[in-house]
C-alpha cells in the first residue's frame, strides 16, 4: 500500500506542474551568486529549472520569476544533469518592493530583465518593444544606460 501511496503523490504532483517556459535566476541568500535559468516547470509548491551550472543538493536558494517579478526561497530537492526539482518554502512579490532584507532580489530582477533586454536588441527587437516585452517601462530602461553591462 505504501508503493501506491507514493506512486499517487508522485502522479498528483505531476499533475498539478504546469510546463512553461519562463525566464528565472538562482542566487544565492545574498545574492552574491546569480545563474540564469530557465524555468521549464511550475507548481504551487515548487519549479522544474534548466541551469547551466551545477546546484548543491537540499541547499537553500531563491529562484527570481522575471515575468512574474516574484522571488521564491526554495530547496533543491533533486539534481538530474542540466535540470533541477526546486520545492519552495516561501514566495515573495517584488513589485513594488520586497521586504526590507530582501532588497537585494530586486537588484537581481532588474539586471535580469536588462539582461532579456540587451538580448531581444541583439535579435533586431528596437529598445522599446523590448523593454516593453520584458515588462520594464522606458524610464527604467534608459537609466540603465549608464550601468555597465
Amino acid at each position: 500500500m505504501l508503493k501506491d501511496a507514493s506512486a499517487a503523490r508522485f502522479e498528483r504532483r505531476h499533475l498539478h506542474r504546469r510546463r512553461v517556459l519562463l525566464g528565472g535566476v538562482i542566487c544565492d541568500a545574498y545574492g552574491e551568486t546569480a545563474i540564469d535559468c530557465t524555468i521549464r516547470g511550475l507548481s504551487a509548491g515548487g519549479a522544474q529549472v534548466q541551469l547551466a551550472e551545477a546546484l548543491q543538493l537540499d541547499k537553500k536558494i531563491y529562484l527570481v520569476d522575471t515575468w512574474k517579478d516574484r522571488a521564491y526561497l526554495a530547496k533543491v530537492a533533486w539534481i538530474k544533469r542540466d535540470r533541477a526539482g526546486l520545492s519552495f518554502v516561501r514566495s515573495y512579490g517584488l513589485s513594488p518592493e520586497p521586504p526590507a532584507p530582501l532588497q537585494f532580489l530586486k537588484s537581481v530582477l532588474l539586471d535580469a530583465k536588462l539582461r532579456q533586454v540587451r538580448a531581444l536588441v541583439e535579435r533586431g527587437r528596437s529598445r522599446e518593444e523590448a523593454t516593453r516585452m520584458v515588462g520594464l517601462n522606458t524610464k527604467v530602461s534608459r537609466d540603465s544606460r549608464t550601468r555597465p553591462p
